[in-house]
């Protein structure tokens, strides 16, 4: 149990933690606290285009410092925060529509890093819940879903970090520590599949790590080192059932998506009433598959040269009204 007289003690009750976001703190810095449950902590992003198409009716307005913009952030200082931020990860992107998917992809990975670190720490720590929800009413906040009731890519990500099996890689001198969480009350036997890629997203080697991580516990499965004059461009992780099922898959760049040399991917659609299928021919991060309001089985997620990702609509969608959009 907690008390007033200690309120954010990291020894007893519960904390929030906001040295990411109002510190303007990276995000590993998250992982240098361990408190027993983190009860609040988050970071802003600006809603769908759509929804903010509802309030910024003139196109000189849309822009984050315009007057209809900043009456719609009730964080002080809040667009100037998540810009910071971006200059920090990401190169600057030239329109609204790219600032907004700069701005989504950072809050999930803000909000991830500190999930995965928790999850890692099972035990010490016991629970996280991020601020926040949703929103009352169309506004540049910590919410994952906008006031439109649209799916920004923290509620996307957030079913996968907060899955009950979840595998990590955690940053360890120059090779990267692969954990496996498993939240539920059963055992979990499989494989943890390592992939190293080069910058265009092609297989260099794998190696792989048999998995035994107990009923509701977090264990370290294995150790990733670059080999000779490697430089871990792209690590992939993929963890398996034993029954070959893929359950989590997780990554790690060598550098700040700022210095990736992302190449022009040329990506293929098909499109099946419900059914889509994604190809890409180089190595795409960040990709926001858009059609109208339709959500997905799965999105803002990574492809890798000539693998198909197949991904579900949850209503019908006509080819023509794809649209994608990668970090680039």
């Amino acid at each position: 149990g907690g008390g007033f007289d200690d309120p954010n003690s990291l020894d007893r009750g519960d904390v929030h933690d906001w040295s990411v976001w109002h510190g303007r703190k990276p995000f590993s810095d998250f992982t240098e606290r361990f408190p027993r449950f983190c009860s609040e902590f988050g970071f802003e992003s600006f809603p769908c285009l759509k929804t903010l198409e509802t309030f910024v009716h003139e196109e000189r307005d849309m822009n984050p410092f315009s007057q209809v913009m900043e009456s719609h952030q009730k964080c002080h200082s809040g667009n100037a925060t998540m810009l910071y931020y971006l200059a920090q990860t990401l190169r600057y992107p030239f329109s609204m529509e790219g600032l907004i998917h700069a701005s989504q992809w950072l809050q999930a990975e803000a909000v991830r890093t500190g999930v995965e670190h928790w999850r890692r720490n099972r035990g010490r720590c016991m629970g996280a819940v991020y601020w926040q929800i949703n929103d009352c009413w169309p506004v540049c906040s910590w919410s994952s879903i906008d006031s439109e009731g649209r799916w920004k890519a923290l509620q996307y990500a957030a079913r996968r970090f907060f899955a009950p099996m979840s595998v990590t890689l955690k940053p360890e001198g120059n090779g990267y520590a692969v954990h496996v969480a498993n939240e539920r009350r059963a055992d979990f036997r499989g494989t943890a599949v390592c992939i190293i890629r080069d910058e265009a997203g092609a297989r260099l080697r794998e190696e792989i790590f048999e998995v035994l991580c107990p009923e509701m516990s977090s264990c370290q499965v294995g150790f990733i080192l670059p080999a000779e004059g490697e430089k871990l461009p792209i690590l992939q992780v993929i963890l398996k059932d034993e029954a070959g099922r893929i359950v989590s898959e997780n990554e790690a760049l060598y550098t700040l998506p700022k210095y990736f040399p992302f190449g022009k991917a040329k990506i293929e659609i098909t499109c099946n009433g419900r059914e889509i299928s994604l190809t890409a021919d180089t190595f795409c991060l960040g990709v926001e598959l858009q059609a109208g309001d339709a959500r997905f089985s799965d999105n803002w997620i990574s492809l890798y040269p000539g693998e198909t990702r197949a991904l579900t609509a949850a209503r019908e969608v006509q080819e023509k009204d794809l649209h994608l959009i990668r970090i680039e």
